[in-house]
């Protein structure tokens, strides 16, 4: 008999579903997923049937216990603290001795909000999760200061599609941008960076903006910005082609898969020091330049450095942004939820 994975999720994006293909084929768990389906930042839908989905408008808190009740997970999953009745059958299936793993991205930042976290861990953890689950180092630390010790985390929350990239060869020279059109992602920061750039005669190809949000009108309509809507990754590929750096200059972005499937592909990265993914995917001065937060002087100089390698220098950086990708895999992501089933929690429920 297959073993059960239920996930209580907000919204679920295409990166999510190797991972839940790898639990499923390689790790034998029958996926299921009650997903978010209003307030919806992206238009993806997923066009599959291995899993099993449900839809959270469909679902109150006593219909998802129905739900849990008939699932009978080895593990539940759950994104965060969003949702009031997630937590509830989170409290629930706590007591039941399973696996309950909080998804978790935030970095900590030491501001009020934090410390109250810190101090009032026992009511906002506790309770709900016996693990958590995180996409890399600063979320490690977010997770020991609310209570989680190091053998009650791991890793691989957030995983890109690396076989769908990897398949992609990079080879010109423009800037892209992939992301949600809105202030916090940085985008006119990058567009009045380019700008300067092309005033330097620093720059001679084409900025490619993709993605949809609130800045979509103010983004200029110069002949050297191609800007479209949000696209599934596979209709990506030309743009990434096209492209020789990767630019994300969020002011806040608590990790960034993008970045994990830029590198992926092979392009060279360029992103803010609020990037959590910058960490794993980006080697300063070698295949990429991370530069500090919203100083637009500072990542001109950064995509002026990059634009300057020599070809052989861009290779060289594009080989190791491929050889970092593959340091976090589906695969890897996978086995890191699949462990948690096989060895039996002993923490007590609270």
């Amino acid at each position: 008999m297959p073993k059960r994975i239920l996930f209580l999720y907000s919204e679920f994006m295409p990166y999510n579903i190797p991972v839940w293909l790898s639990l499923k084929s390689d790790f034998g768990f029958d996926v299921h997923v009650v997903y978010w389906d209003h307030k919806k930042l992206t238009p993806y839908q997923y066009p599959g049937s291995e899993f099993s989905f449900y839809k959270r408008s469909e679902h109150d808190r006593n219909s998802l216990i129905s739900l849990f009740e008939s699932i009978k997970p080895e593990a539940l999953f759950v994104s965060g603290r969003m949702d009031r009745d997630y937590l509830y059958v989170a409290r629930q299936a706590k007591t039941r001795s399973i696996p309950v793993i909080m998804g978790s991205d935030k970095q900590w930042k030491g501001n009020w909000k934090d410390w109250i976290f810190f101090v009032f861990q026992k009511y906002f953890y506790r309770p709900y999760f016996t693990h958590a689950c995180i996409p890399g180092e600063r979320q490690r630390v977010y997770c020991n200061k609310v209570g989680f010790t190091n053998d009650r985390i791991v890793e691989g929350l957030y995983c890109a599609n690396i076989d769908l990239f990897k398949t992609i060869n990079a080879t010109g020279d423009d800037i892209l941008f992939v992301g949600r059109l809105e202030p916090i992602k940085g985008v006119m920061l990058l567009v009045e960076a380019v700008r300067t750039l092309k005033t330097r005669n620093a720059f001679t190809g084409k900025l490619r903006i993709y993605g949809s949000g609130s800045l979509k009108d103010q983004i200029p309509h110069e002949e050297w910005i191609i800007c479209n809507d949000f696209a599934d990754q596979s209709l990506l590929k030309d743009a990434i082609q096209a492209s020789r750096i990767f630019c994300l200059p969020s002011v806040e972005e608590p990790w960034g898969v993008v970045v994990h499937e830029m590198a992926a592909a092979g392009l060279l990265i360029c992103c803010s020091d609020a990037c959590g993914a910058g960490d794993s995917f980006v080697r300063q001065d070698e295949n990429g330049y991370v530069f500090k937060t919203s100083d637009q002087d500072e990542l001109v100089n950064g995509l002026m450095y990059l634009l300057s390698l020599k070809p052989d220098e861009v290779e060289r950086g594009r080989a190791l942004s491929r050889a970092l990708s593959r340091e976090i895999t589906p695969f890897f992501s996978a086995s890191q939820l699949s462990k948690l089933v096989e060895v039996e929690t002993k923490e007590p429920a609270r």
